[in-house]
């Protein structure tokens, strides 16, 4: 018993120890302005700044003498932990982004934080090379072209896509196909952020998603120099696809691209998916909505300068297929999935190949876009 007695005292006053600790332990947590982002795209919004400072303070923005944008809910409080309301209009201007500085003041000094708001996203030019559909922009979607340099030091156009901010997908990437363009590399896995679009405005996607992969529209093969390959790994070349779909039939199908490729001076290629009925989301890194396609394409143009492939000697030097796949695993060959560029056209919506009519005539171009030919299938 007096065992016990002993050891029951020991409990008590460890337990009083613990209890004058915690009861007596300062508040040691650094004073600070936490912002849940530095960095926004150029649409109006709000957001909540948490003041955490002890006592009486005040909080003001500081434009650098230049017009203001932006205003608080309050310009002081008292007490630690407490969110404020800031308010910010949307940035018109396509050249520059712009910062103000949140500003702090308490008994113990200043904290100064920036916020930054990035320009509004302009389109780059729309021009006429043979790859490209027409291009229609509607609210929301942008049409933008990255460049590469080639082993020779020759800078040229690597791909081009139609953006949608809405979806947080490329409608399609169109590009051109050749065994220069592809180089010499591997495969880089740098994913990364598109500099053409602010944060707010593309997926981050540096971990996988939750249940889909990151399909890559224009493939990481297909761009082998190292600019070029890390480009491939940016948010938007990126959707959220089936693993059995990307690993499996979709992946055959781009390996057969590239060997088709060798067989053409240039082979031009539009990628791109559908999102037309989707009811399905999911979640990029930044807890944003990306939208998951109902289906994904491919058309194909391919350019013999000798007229030597297929039906081009009838068609002034093209030759053209499509392929259509609903968004899930396939046991089948690509073939099956094969058909016309006009079927596809009917399929999706885009036009594809619009310049192809003025190189080789309305009338040969119709024939490249409604005609099976046998090079595709054999």
């Amino acid at each position: 018993m007096k065992g016990r007695a002993v050891y029951s005292a020991v409990v008590a006053f460890a337990f009083l120890l613990v209890g004058c600790a915690e009861k007596n332990d300062p508040d040691t947590s650094m004073p600070d302005v936490i912002l849940r982002t530095s960095v926004v795209g150029y649409t109006a919004g709000e957001m909540f700044i948490t003041v955490d400072v002890p006592g009486e303070w005040t909080i003001s923005l500081d434009f650098g003498g230049k017009q203001p944008w932006a205003e608080l809910g309050v310009s002081s409080g008292n007490g630690k932990r407490v969110d404020v309301d800031l308010y910010y209009q949307e940035n018109g201007d396509e050249d520059r982004n712009r910062t103000f500085k949140i500003v702090v003041s308490y008994s113990g000094g200043t904290i100064v934080k920036e916020f930054t708001q990035h320009r509004k996203s302009s389109s780059d030019p729309i021009t006429s090379w043979m790859e490209l559909p027409a291009v229609s922009l509607s609210d929301g979607q942008y049409f933008f072209t990255h460049r590469q340099t080639l082993s020779t030091r020759e800078s040229v156009r690597s791909w081009s896509y139609l953006w949608d901010t809405a979806h947080l997908v490329s409608h399609w990437i169109a590009y051109p196909l050749t065994t220069k363009m592809i180089g010499q590399g591997s495969r880089t896995d740098e994913w990364g952020l598109d500099p053409k679009l602010s944060r707010d405005e593309q997926p981050v996607l540096f971990n996988p998603y939750s249940r889909y992969q990151r399909g890559h529209q224009i493939p990481s093969a297909d761009r082998l120099n190292y600019e070029a390959n890390v480009q491939t790994f940016y948010g938007t070349n990126m959707t959220p696809q089936e693993g059995g779909l990307n690993g499996g039939v979709w992946a055959r199908l781009e390996g057969k691209v590239r060997d088709w490729a060798s067989s053409f001076d240039t082979l031009y290629v539009v990628t791109g998916c559908v999102v037309t009925g989707s009811t399905e989301t999911v979640k990029d890194n930044d807890n944003k909505d990306v939208t998951v396609p109902t289906a994904y394409f491919k058309a194909l143009l391919g350019y013999s300068k000798k007229a030597s492939v297929g039906m081009t000697p009838q068609t002034g030097g093209y030759t053209g297929v499509a392929f259509y796949m609903s968004h899930r695993s396939y046991p089948s060959d690509y073939l099956a999935a094969a058909m016309t560029i006009r079927e596809l056209e009917r399929k999706t919506g885009f036009d594809f190949f619009v310049n192809l009519p003025s190189a080789i005539t309305t009338a040969n171009a119709e024939k490249v876009e409604t005609l099976k030919d046998n090079f595709w299938y054999d």
